[in-house]
């Protein structure tokens, strides 16, 4: 939504909205015209020092005006459900020679529970990609390509990208002033 005569930008998704104004008093004006229609939650407001989270995305206000995006703690949370929360880090996410291995060793199909799991990694790594990561999409983008059969060999692999996660959980886009 845009109002042109307050310059008032909102993105909403679901019951996530996200308001830029230009002055205090737009943002009150729009959050009292808001509440004449709906119940609403508490306003948080984006300083320094007071972090915001929109779409499961932190983001943050520095000192200098710089805005950052980040998913450190949604990382944290797959990493967790995945039991890699205390893996060692790496600085690549995936290598040709990764991936050779994995194809030329093969033998079978993950069973369906190792299909499940392959599939929410990269399920996870699609959501990261289109969020806040996408120096992550070439090897989610070939990995996912086993989505549908996972080989037998494709765990080192899968545990090798959630462990380049553990180290990319403090990358963040930058907006500069």
């Amino acid at each position: 939504y845009y109002h042109p005569e307050r310059k008032i930008i909102v993105s909403i998704h679901v019951d996530d909205p996200l308001v830029m104004t230009c002055s205090k008093e737009d943002e009150d004006w729009f959050h009292n015209k808001l509440s004449e229609f709906y119940d609403v939650k508490q306003v948080k407001r984006l300083t320094v020092g007071n972090p915001i989270d929109y779409l499961s995305v932190r983001i943050q206000l520095h000192p200098d005006g710089s805005l950052t995006l980040d998913n450190k703690d949604k990382i944290d949370e797959f990493l967790t459900q995945h039991g890699m929360q205390n893996c060692n880090p790496v600085s690549r996410p995936l290598s040709k020679e990764d991936l050779m291995t994995m194809v030329n060793n093969a033998s079978e199909v993950l069973p369906a529970s190792g299909i499940k799991k392959y599939q929410g990694i990269m399920g996870d790594g699609n959501w990261l990609v289109q969020t806040t990561h996408p120096t992550l999409a070439p090897a989610t983008s070939i990995l996912a390509g086993f989505s549908k059969a996972p080989p037998d060999t494709s765990t080192p692999v899968t545990q090798h990208y959630l462990r380049f996660l553990q180290h990319a959980k403090h990358f963040a886009l930058v907006k500069s002033p």
